[in-house]
C-alpha cells in the first residue's frame, strides 16, 4: 500500500487532530470513537475475499490510533495545553508525510524524546535532524531517537550512548572531536568526567546535518 493511503488511514484514526479538537479531552474521545468502529468494520471483512489482509491492516490502525491517544494525553500533561498538543501531533503527521518514516515511526521516536525532556517546541526540529541522519545513513530513526533520549534522561553523555550511535553506524566521537577542537583521547577523558552534555551532543547532530555535515 503506498504511503500517501496509510497516512490518509492515519488522519481518520487520529481523527485529523487539529480539526477536531477543541481541547485535546475531545481529541482522545474521538480517537476512541474511531477505533471502535474500525474494529467492528474490519471484523466484518474478515469473511470477504482479501479479508484477512484488511483486517490486518485494521488492526494495525487500531494500535496506531492507541498510540497517538497515549502520545496526546501525554502531550497534554507536559504542555497543559490541549490546543498546542493537538498542534504537535498534526506536525507529527505532516513530518512522517514528508519523510521516509512511518506515522508510527515519527510517533514512537516522539515519545522517546519528550519523556526525557524535549520540549514540545524542540520535537520536530531533533526529529527532522535524526531522520536526516537515518536517511543519509541507514540508521534506525528510532534507535538513534532512543539513544538521544537516554542522553537527555543522564544529562551527559555516556559509554552506552556512544555505543548506541555506533552501532548505527554513527561516530559520534569523532563528531565532538571536531565540535570540540580536540582529539578524540581528550574527548573520552570530557565524556568519563560526565562533560559532555546533552546540549552538545545534539549540537554534534545538528552539525552533522548542516553545514559541510557528513549528512548535510
Amino acid at each position: 500500500m503506498g504511503k500517501a493511503t496509510v497516512g490518509r488511514l492515519n488522519v481518520v484514526i487520529s481523527a485529523n487532530a487539529s480539526q477536531m479538537v477543541a481541547d485535546l479531552a475531545g481529541a482522545q474521545k474521538s480517537i476512541s470513537v474511531f477505533a471502535g468502529s474500525f474494529s467492528g468494520m474490519f471484523g466484518g471483512l474478515a469473511g470477504l475475499a482479501g479479508g484477512a489482509s484488511l483486517v490486518a491492516l485494521g488492526r494495525d490502525a487500531l494500535r496506531l490510533s492507541m498510540d497517538m491517544e497515549k502520545v496526546a494525553a501525554g502531550f497534554q500533561t507536559i504542555a497543559k495545553d490541549g490546543q498546542l498538543a493537538a498542534k504537535t501531533l498534526e506536525d507529527l503527521r505532516q513530518f512522517a508525510d514528508a519523510s521516509p518514516f512511518s506515522t508510527e515511526e515519527v510517533v514512537q521516536s516522539a515519545r522517546k524524546l519528550v519523556g526525557t525532556g524535549t520540549a514540545l517546541k524542540d520535537l520536530i526540529p531533533n526529529l527532522r535532524v535524526l531522520g536526516e541522519i537515518a536517511a543519509g545513513s541507514g540508521a534506525d530513526v528510532g534507535l538513534l531517537a532512543k539513544a538521544l533520549s537516554d542522553v537527555g534522561s543522564k544529562g551527559h553523555l555516556a559509554a552506552q550512548e556512544t555505543n548506541q550511535f555506533a552501532d548505527q553506524g554513527i561516530n559520534l566521537i569523532a563528531e565532538l572531536a571536531k565540535m570540540y577542537g580536540v582529539g578524540r583521547e581528550e574527548v573520552l577523558k570530557m565524556r568519563e568526567a560526565h562533560a559532555i552534555t546533552a546540549r552538545d551532543v545534539r549540537q554534534a547532530l545538528l552539525n552533522m546535518t548542516t553545514g559541510t555535515g557528513m549528512y548535510a
